[in-house]
């Protein structure tokens, strides 16, 4: 634990602000909590050990007694042996008494006093305490009180060394469960030090983008626990939302520039056709702004269908639909398209595979492919649709796309320099990649090599991988 980096986390805080920190901390509540729960583990079991040891010597003890008594009735039971002339054992560990039929009382123990009685009354085991005890004595005796012929005998152990082992037990089981408690304490404190830095890492990046900046990693180096990775999905989803800001902001600028032109162009040509008084100019200059708002109108439905898209209600929808199908109904809907076109068009399908998807969108999404296909490849050229499995694939003899703007030609409204001369909006790949997002399919993008007549040219490769 680096306490360089605790005390700079509580650095200029208030002590109230500190402990109310403390209090708020889930580690440190779940620290407390565990230690209570071990307290009461620990009283628990303190007192069934407590007991079951004690019991266990009593019973100890009441064997003994068992075994005395038997001995001292064995003694007392032969016909040799009178009662008043046995040393009767009397000390601080140990005593018996025997009371013959007539009441006299053999065996005297000073610590029993006029308690004699009572004692004699006993019948089996039973605690019994004098009336005088040295001050070290506390605690009585175990007696076991029965009848032998001729009177009862009673034996006595003491019960100080159990009360002794009693004492020992609560001192090692205070001394135990006080250390444990401090020592998870401690552990839990700092654990939730070093887990409340962490947090506080989490809450400063969520405070930077709560304010905009996206830029903020946290950076987890290993993903170790649940914060590691909540942290790395933080840091996921901060770059997802950098990078959709990005793209709204290019979107933005692409519409702005894209729309520019074509709405000052509409402007200047009303303005002359206001002055021309020639009523066929007029109208020729009205049809062709109605051909340009049909565009523009046409832009911003494809955008608003990606939107659409890129939410996701369109997976509710979703069936199970054969590729193969798919393709034959696409290539039969755009093979003449192509031809008149003036390109060569062919299909080659390998396998049939159904996937879970929209079919609708799906045949939009290679219309969009050959469309694009159609409108930058050079007269005469070749395009071909194969189907692969779940893999759809679009093949061109176009000049292809740059290994650096592969990404960006897959956001809304962006169009390569080379391709701003020719018709299109910048959002047919744009709509291919939203649909597949939608499907979860990956996207590749790839230079399609050719060679006819020994001549290398180039070509665009649009594969689409599906999960089958």
């Amino acid at each position: 634990m680096n306490w360089q980096k605790i005390n700079k986390m509580f650095n200029g805080l208030k002590p109230q602000i500190k402990l109310k920190r403390l209090r708020s901390m889930t580690a440190l509540r779940q620290t407390a909590l565990v230690t209570v729960t071990l307290l009461i583990l620990f009283l628990v079991a303190g007192n069934v050990a407590a007991w079951l040891i004690n019991h266990e010597l009593h019973q100890r003890i009441d064997n003994k007694l068992v075994l005395l008594h038997q001995v001292w009735s064995d003694v007392l039971g032969r016909s040799d042996v009178r009662p008043d002339t046995l040393n009767y054992v009397a000390n601080d560990e140990r005593f018996a008494s025997f009371r013959s039929a007539d009441g006299k009382v053999h065996g005297h123990n000073p610590w029993i006093g006029n308690n004699s009685n009572r004692l004699f009354q006993a019948d089996g085991h039973d605690n019994f305490r004098g009336a005088t005890l040295p001050d070290y004595k506390t605690n009585g005796w175990r007696i076991l009180s029965k009848k032998i012929n001729g009177g009862t005998l009673v034996v006595a152990l003491s019960r100080e060394h159990i009360h002794d082992v009693e004492d020992l037990i609560g001192q090692i089981f205070f001394f135990i469960s006080s250390a444990v408690i401090v020592i998870t304490l401690l552990i839990g404190l700092l654990i939730g030090l070093f887990h409340q830095r962490r947090i506080n890492q989490i809450n400063q990046a969520l405070d930077q983008i709560a304010s905009g900046d996206f830029n903020v990693k946290i950076k987890p180096p290993i993903l170790r626990d649940d914060l590691d990775r909540v942290a790395a999905k933080i840091d996921a989803t901060s770059a997802r939302i950098e990078v959709l800001l990005q793209q709204m902001k290019n979107l933005s600028v692409n519409i702005a520039h894209d729309l520019k032109t074509p709405l000052a162009r509409m402007r200047a040509r009303l303005e002359s056709a206001l002055l021309e008084k020639n009523g066929n100019v007029q109208g020729e200059v009205l049809e062709s702004l109605l051909l340009q708002t049909d565009q523009m109108i046409n832009t911003f439905e494809a955008i608003l269908r990606i939107a659409c898209i890129d939410s996701g209600e369109r997976k509710a929808h979703f069936k199970s639909l054969s590729v193969k199908e798919l393709a034959e109904e696409t290539a039969e809907i755009y093979a003449a398209v192509i031809e008149d076109a003036g390109h060569q068009f062919s299909i080659e399908i390998e396998g049939d595979v159904t996937i879970l998807g929209d079919r609708e969108l799906l045949i939009q999404l290679m219309a969009n492919l050959l469309e694009n296909a159609i409108r930058h490849t050079p007269p005469n050229s070749q395009i071909r649709l194969l189907v692969d499995g779940s893999c759809i694939t679009v093949i061109d003899h176009g000049s292809g796309i740059p290994l650096d703007q592969r990404d960006r030609v897959l956001e809304p409204m962006y169009r390569l320099d080379q391709s701003r001369h020719t018709k299109g909006n910048g959002l047919g790949l744009a709509l291919v990649k939203a649909i597949a997002d939608l499907h979860d399919a990956k996207l590749e993008l790839d230079y399609a090599f050719h060679q006819d007549d020994e001549k290398k040219s180039y070509g665009l490769k649009v594969s689409l991988i599906f999960p089958s």
